[in-house]
């Protein structure tokens, strides 16, 4: 976690006033192209390494990642100010996370310096990088308004990642400093040299950590594991590393593997709420709902305000039947979060379990108002449409469902048919009943209901033998009307 520091607010006006900021030549033609309008901001990064046979790249790695990071920090100040406007209200560590989508590094112009520290027998060089990023703010402005949009948990993972960095990186700095203390304080030649090689491991591990995650958003998982492998190989303490390789097997479905990599990465660094957080949604994954409650107590009990702990704790009392305590969990997950679409659904879901379907339908509109194109809320309220003989409701949410999510196989998408089906079976829209029910099916061969319903449209239609072949699937798949 960080905070903007009070004296850079005096910034916010001057930034604000910035009108079209004409590019040095290297980036004309880009910004001809793709940018409408960009903004500069640059920061300082140091980092220290010995000419003991070493280049110094390392070492000017290390700055660089400093540098950049730095930055960052004073472009996260215009992009708080532009988000207040847009009445966003996003945190610091969602705003850090949405800079570091959208700024690019002015690589052909980073400067470097040097000084030489300490009369130590081990020369010592100083490297201080000095570099620009720049801000595309269209891409920025669609981001700000899409990020709500993003599925809790995706939005919290992506949080993480920048804070992951954001934590290497100082502690990388934190070491910096202690060797430069070290020299000017005369250490022996052994120790600096020890230090100087564990920086040098801890640069490259955070180097190839960083590349992962960058191809882990670009959904290339593997490629991204091959890249966390190696920072594990060049320092295997790194936890950071063990987490994200976590997500990505997590990615991949390999939940068990995703499991043994976060319980190497809580090892390390046990005091890491979101690796308890992430576990605990493996274990939910696999049906250890039990395990998955014990993670996410223990995530907020290092962090209360993670919202999404709240919210997948209930889902798991939910799964369990103590529908009050997933009531409790959700409605705790809303007021650290209010635009939490998930935390509606899912209390809703409790609330239409506990037969209060008008509460439900209240909290299915709630998140269907924070975020329009949430097909998950679309059809749970079309379900308690259903329940409510609404039929015609019912084919409105269904088919909202449906289509934004045309491309994937969701369950909800499969029931979504299912259900579209039954209200145009009430309506008497049997051919139309027909092609949901059949779509279903496709979706998911061993749907029984479908089949059975299926069939009595078939019947209604005076297609006998089509409706007996429909019965009969239902029940080899062992369906009871």
């Amino acid at each position: 976690m960080y905070y903007f520091k009070v004296g850079k607010v005096f910034t916010i006006a001057l930034l604000l006033a910035m009108s079209i900021i004409v590019l040095s030549e290297q980036f004309s033609e880009k910004a001809a192209v793709v940018w409408a309008e960009v903004m500069p901001f640059t920061g300082a990064g140091v980092s220290v390494q010995g000419t003991h046979g070493g280049t110094g790249e390392i070492a000017k790695e290390g700055a660089k990642m400093s540098a950049i990071q730095s930055a960052q920090d004073q472009a996260g100040i215009y992009v708080s100010s532009l988000s207040v406007m847009k009445n966003s209200s996003l945190s610091q560590d969602e705003i850090a996370t949405i800079v570091s989508d959208v700024v690019r590094v002015d690589e052909k112009n980073i400067k470097y310096e040097t000084s030489i520290l300490g009369d130590s027998d081990v020369q010592v060089v100083k490297y201080r990088a000095s570099v620009t990023v720049y801000i595309d703010t269209d891409s920025l402005k669609k981001n700000i308004d899409a990020w709500r949009q993003k599925e809790e948990e995706k939005r919290q993972i992506l949080v993480n990642g920048v804070e992951n960095n954001r934590r290497s990186i100082e502690d990388l700095n934190r070491e910096v400093s202690n060797t430069e203390a070290m020299i000017n304080h005369g250490a022996d030649k052994a120790n600096i040299q020890a230090k100087l090689t564990e920086i040098e491991r801890k640069t490259l591990a955070i180097k190839k950590n960083k590349e992962g995650v960058k191809l882990w958003k670009k959904g290339n998982f593997q490629e991204a594991i091959s890249l966390y492998n190696e920072a594990i190989q060049i320092k295997p303490d790194l936890s950071w590393a063990y987490s994200n390789r976590g997500l990505a097997y997590y990615d991949l479905g390999n939940k068990e593997q995703a499991i043994a990599d976060y319980n190497k990465a809580i090892e390390l660094n046990p005091k890491y709420a979101n690796v308890y957080g992430n576990r605990g949604n493996a274990y939910l994954s696999l049906g250890n709902m039990e395990q998955a409650i014990a993670d996410f107590n223990k995530a907020i009990e290092l962090n209360p305000k993670l919202a999404n702990a709240y919210g997948n704790r209930g889902f798991a009392y939910f799964c369990l039947g103590n529908h009050q305590q997933a009531i409790a969990d959700n409605t705790k997950a809303i007021e650290l979060n209010p635009k939490e679409v998930y935390a509606y659904v899912n209390r809703g879901r409790a609330y239409f379990a506990l037969g209060n379907k008008e509460q439900a339908i209240a909290d299915y509109n709630k998140a269907i108002g924070i975020d329009p194109k949430f097909g998950y809320a679309y059809f749970h309220r079309g379900s308690a449409y259903s329940s409510l003989r609404n039929h015609q409701q019912v084919i409105a949410d269904c088919s909202k469902a449906i289509e934004l999510n045309p491309k994937r196989v969701f369950a909800y998408n499969i029931s979504a048919y299912n259900i579209r089906g039954i209200a145009h079976y009430y309506l008497g829209n049997y051919q139309q009943a027909i092609v949901d029910y059949s779509k279903a099916i496709e979706l998911n061969p061993k749907f029984a209901s479908a089949y059975y319903n299926r069939g009595l449209c078939y019947k209604k239609l005076g297609n006998i033998a089509m409706a007996n072949a429909d019965f009969a699937k239902a029940k080899e798949l062992r369906y009871k009307a």
